[in-house]
């Protein structure tokens, strides 16, 4: 899991070891050295709490998560996210690149968007449920579309959840995820 240094405000005090921080909000889990004693979530901006050295966000096994999201900054928040849940995040930038992945990593979950250059969500959904390896892997709709019509398309094709992405609603997002890892 990549490390991030948590946005620090505060005094100057060193602490001479790498410690680690979980937003107590978003879930967002931070490794570094700091130096400052006060420090804010990167995502959402709330107060973070030091966490137990090694300790997972969440029990259990880790599980590999396959993300489609073409938007590069968003795909980085979101792998950050499902790491910092204890999982294994892999990215894919479009629907082509992510089938190619999930018939060689064999994914637990995936993730996507529905609106990609190449090939969009939808037809990747289909494209998976036609894989005999894959057809088992549930999906999550995680897309800006929120149209009755596109709605209907993604939950036809029996996906376990449909989100409506809104970083402002990365609380939501990281609740619904736990639900399915």
């Amino acid at each position: 899991m990549p490390t991030q240094r948590a946005q620090t405000t505060g005094s100057s005090e060193t602490l001479p070891h790498a410690v680690s921080f979980v937003c107590r909000h978003c879930g967002a889990v931070y490794a570094g050295r700091s130096t400052m004693p006060a420090r804010f979530c990167l995502a959402c901006g709330l107060p973070v709490a030091t966490a137990a050295p090694g300790a997972p966000a969440v029990a259990g096994p880790r599980k590999r998560v396959l993300l489609v999201e073409d938007s590069r900054v968003l795909r980085g928040a979101l792998c950050k996210l499902i790491a910092s849940l204890g999982h294994d995040p892999v990215e894919a930038n479009n629907g082509s690149e992510a089938l190619a992945l999930a018939a060689q990593q064999r994914p637990d979950l995936v993730i996507t968007d529905l609106v990609m250059p190449e090939m969009g969500g939808i037809e990747l959904i289909d494209r998976l449920h036609e894989h005999p390896d894959l057809r088992q892997v549930p999906v999550i709709v995680l897309t800006s579309q929120h149209t009755a019509d596109t709605i209907t398309q993604g939950l036809a094709r029996n996906v376990v959840d449909y989100i409506v992405k809104d970083i402002s609603r990365m609380k939501e997002i990281r609740d619904r995820l736990v639900r399915h890892l």
